[in-house]
């Protein structure tokens, strides 16, 4: 049997350890409302970071080691899911706390209020953003990559035990929709688990146990999740649904801060990648077997550094993909191949063109063929979010 480790000690440890968000940031923040510096249409960048940076390492001490270093292709493809949706989950808090605070800025006859009563009326909703929610944020984040990493487990020794109970912890502080399904035993690949496997709710103490008893019945009214909770993020990845309220905006205001979150992240990271590739294919001399290719392609310093500067839509990711090309090289898809035609560049002979997908999106790895001393060899290029 397995039970998951959810628990008031687990959530308090956590709070205690939460990095406070920097009153300089949040002063920062509240003078740009205020003068109109900022607004709910547009991601501000410092309180992003702050929240972002926060939930991340939440999200890393759950899991039990660090996001950007990956030891599989399938560890790649969940962390990356998993800080994708954490930091649009960073940028919706940050959005929804403006917009908040917009409200605040008027009085009941619509006159913008002074500064020292604006900084007044904004303090209850920081504190609320920022101390209460936060810290529930923080436990449940973390709470939710421990249920991701025991999912994983329950998924190996399925064979052995293949049901689950789902269990409470049994006291009065138990909400009555996980009262209603304590005691279920499901097979592990019912699709009851696809959306109630715990934690399934804000501070969520549910536990489930795998166990060899024979399956229960379903409550004859399965009870709904909190919205942001119907999904199990073991299976995809998703911290957080498309219903959490933080993702609740105009479709072009949601497109805009999700790419301006995207853009930011890659941003910070990008230093921390170079040195994680430069680890890994300059100073242990890794090299990539790459479909199509009979030889091994060796990774220089210049290649991550021209392969980080290249465009992509989506930066962060294509960051993580140059750090972890060991992984996915044996995995892409040869596309095409395509003439030099630059005369400028007489000793390329030709492009390679290969496929990967990540989080639903395309990833176009250019691979020059040189000819240097009479002899053709492979040179990363860049990697692209269409074919050039």
């Amino acid at each position: 049997m397995q039970v998951l480790p959810f628990g008031e000690d687990l959530g308090g440890a956590i709070s205690r350890n939460l990095q406070k968000i920097d009153q300089t940031v949040i002063d920062t923040f509240t003078n740009d409302i205020y003068n109109n510096r900022h607004t709910s249409s547009n991601l501000h960048e410092p309180l992003y970071n702050q929240y972002y940076n926060a939930f991340k390492k939440q999200a890393e001490a759950g899991y039990g080691k660090t996001f950007d270093k990956a030891d599989t292709l399938e560890e790649l493809e969940m962390t990356s899911k998993m800080k994708e949706n954490l930091s649009r989950f960073a940028a919706g808090k940050q959005q929804i706390l403006t917009a908040s605070l917009e409200r605040a800025l008027y009085d009941a006859n619509g006159q913008k209020l002074s500064k020292q009563d604006f900084d007044k009326a904004a303090a209850p909703i920081l504190r609320q953003y920022n101390k209460n929610f936060y810290r529930t944020e923080a436990d449940t984040i973390r709470n939710l990559t421990i249920a991701a990493k025991e999912w994983q487990d329950i998924k190996d020794s399925e064979y052995l035990y293949p049901n689950l109970r789902y269990e409470t912890v049994g006291d009065d502080r138990v909400r009555d929709e996980h009262w209603a399904l304590d005691g279920v035993i499901r097979p592990v690949s019912d699709p009851f688990w696809k959306t109630h496997f715990p934690p399934n709710g804000w501070n969520c103490r549910c536990v489930t146990i795998q166990t060899d008893d024979e399956p229960t019945e379903l409550p004859e009214v399965v009870p709904q999740n909190a919205k942001g909770f119907n999904q199990n993020v073991g299976e995809t990845g998703e911290l957080f649904g498309d219903d959490h309220p933080y993702f609740q905006m105009p479709p072009a205001t949601k497109d805009k801060m999700f790419q301006d979150a995207e853009k930011s992240r890659a941003k910070e990271n990008r230093d921390n990648i170079k040195n994680l590739a430069k680890e890994k294919f300059v100073d242990s001399k890794i090299e990539l077997e790459i479909p199509n290719l009979e030889d091994k392609v060796a990774v220089t310093g210049k290649d991550i550094k021209n392969m980080i500067a290249h465009f992509h839509d989506s930066p962060a990711i294509k960051d993580e993909l140059i750090a972890h090309l060991d992984l996915i090289a044996p995995k892409m898809t040869f596309i095409q191949t395509a003439p030099n035609n630059d005369p400028a560049k007489p000793y390329v002979t030709k492009f390679l063109y290969y496929l990967f997908s990540m989080n639903g999106k395309e990833f176009y790895l250019n691979i020059q063929m040189l000819i240097e001393g009479g002899v053709e060899r492979a040179k990363l290029y860049a990697i692209n979010h269409i074919l050039r």
